[in-house]
């Protein structure tokens, strides 16, 4: 239903970076679209080749992978996209978004010469 609000909360997670959030709630409208941002920090060993992994959670599953997004590249998937917009950031961008869209996000910064075959989730404290 058009008007009601749509809120998204991202948790910024990494297992090494220090990953910080511009946001931890947003409220919008359905129909609107949005856009989450993550950053890391320069504690990290090797800034330029980062990955930087977006998941979504509804309350009581899994979270659940979105997109991947290295370097400048830019990643859709449904109404989402997700890009780098500068060396140390990255943005979730949803468009058009629905009711259900109303869950936690979660962005994971990984160096990928450090972890080629796993990949761990950690909330930041």
């Amino acid at each position: 239903r058009s008007g009601e609000q749509v809120c998204c909360f991202a948790v910024a997670v990494s297992n090494q970076a220090i990953v910080t959030q511009e946001h931890q709630f947003l409220s919008i409208k359905e129909g609107d679209s949005i856009s989450l941002k993550c950053s890391y920090s320069e504690t990290a060993s090797n800034l330029q080749g980062y990955h930087m992994h977006w998941y979504r959670q509804y309350p009581g599953e899994a979270p659940e992978f979105l997109l991947t997004v290295a370097s400048v590249e830019l990643k859709k998937h449904e109404h989402f996209s997700a890009s780098f917009e500068k060396q140390k950031e990255s943005r979730l961008n949803i468009t058009k978004v629905q009711m259900k869209d109303a869950v936690v996000y979660f962005c994971m910064a990984q160096d990928p010469q450090q972890h080629r075959d796993t990949c761990c989730l950690y909330k930041n404290p």
